[in-house]
């Protein structure tokens, strides 16, 4: 998206860490708080590995259902002149926790449960009417010229404030993501 300016990122992180700007652990907005001001300026919304055609219509959807018991956070779509890439955004409460204290070869109950709810949707959507199904609710945001294409689908996951200091924990953080097919980020 637009890279997003210094008021604006100033704005986020007196809702993520309540007007703390030290990111000291003190008490941070909830989920809702933060889901809806990322709505509100989706430039905060990372967006990776965009297609060479860039973010389809500069849109960011909230709250797409992916079937009746699981509701992503955000989804963009990319495009390229023969593919469509799809992102699913779980976005956490900036309290949660990656890993445990002092730990990182242990990863904290906080993270797994979201991870977990990633990979619900990962699960699911490998079904091909169920694909097919959460396929047809974004219809009207794939442009109709590209020729038939399966898009891909990608996972993200945002949680917790920042990674604890040390190389070790980004590098555990970095193959987790990996093995399981998800990108996971930090605030």
């Amino acid at each position: 998206m637009h890279k997003a300016n210094n008021e604006l990122i100033k704005n986020f992180r007196e809702i993520l860490y309540e007007g703390n700007t030290h990111n000291d652990s003190g008490t941070k907005a909830n989920e809702h708080a933060i889901q809806k001001f990322m709505a509100q300026n989706s430039s905060l919304i990372p967006t990776p590995d965009v297609l060479s055609g860039g973010l389809f219509c500069n849109v960011v959807i909230s709250k797409l259902p992916i079937n009746h018991r699981a509701i992503t956070d955000f989804v963009y779509v990319s495009v390229s002149s023969g593919a469509i890439k799809i992102t699913l955004i779980e976005l956490e409460n900036s309290v949660r926790k990656i890993f445990q204290k002092n730990k990182p070869d242990k990863f904290h109950s906080d993270f797994i449960s979201a991870v977990h709810q990633v990979e619900r949707w990962q699960i699911y959507l490998r079904d091909g009417g169920a694909k097919v199904r959460f396929l047809e609710l974004l219809k009207s945001l794939l442009p109709e010229e590209l020729p038939e294409t399966v898009p891909q689908i990608d996972y993200m996951l945002i949680i917790s404030g920042a990674l604890p200091a040390g190389p070790l924990y980004k590098t555990e953080l970095n193959n987790f993501a990996h093995h399981r097919n998800m990108k996971i980020w930090t605030y």
